[in-house]
């Protein structure tokens, strides 16, 4: 049996970009910002990280979807991550934009299925500059 564990974090600010709430730790399957959430414009790149329990993971694909294919139904685009977790996904239109990972893995000890079903997301907006 399974079970699905899903974290979407999305980051407003208003003024001076804060690395206080984007550096609180959630869940086994982490998604770090290397670029701050709030400033993701349009001919720049977002970076992140990947981790699971605390290890990089090599490999992991990473989908970012912006809001121009999501209203005329296009797929998002798909980046993967580096042996240290890294990846790198350029933007290159204004809006809102969702940046996704997901995986499967051996749920822990004690848990009442065997595999778990991790997604982990961040929302950004995109702007012009």
């Amino acid at each position: 049996t399974s079970q699905t564990a899903t974290v979407t974090d999305a980051y407003v600010s208003v003024g001076e970009h804060s690395w206080g709430a984007v550096n609180v730790p959630i869940g086994r399957l982490k998604l770090t910002p290397l670029t701050h959430p709030n400033a993701t414009y349009v001919g720049g790149a977002f970076e992140g990280r990947v981790m699971f329990d605390g290890q990089p993971l090599e490999g992991q694909s990473i989908l970012l979807t912006t809001e121009a294919q999501r209203l005329s139904n296009q797929s998002g685009d798909v980046f993967y991550t580096d042996a240290q977790g890294r990846f790198s996904a350029p933007l290159g239109s204004p809006g809102t934009a969702l940046i996704m990972t997901r995986m499967q893995a051996v749920a822990p000890d004690g848990a009442k299925t065997d595999i778990r079903s991790y997604t982990t997301a961040i929302t950004i907006k995109v702007t012009e500059d």
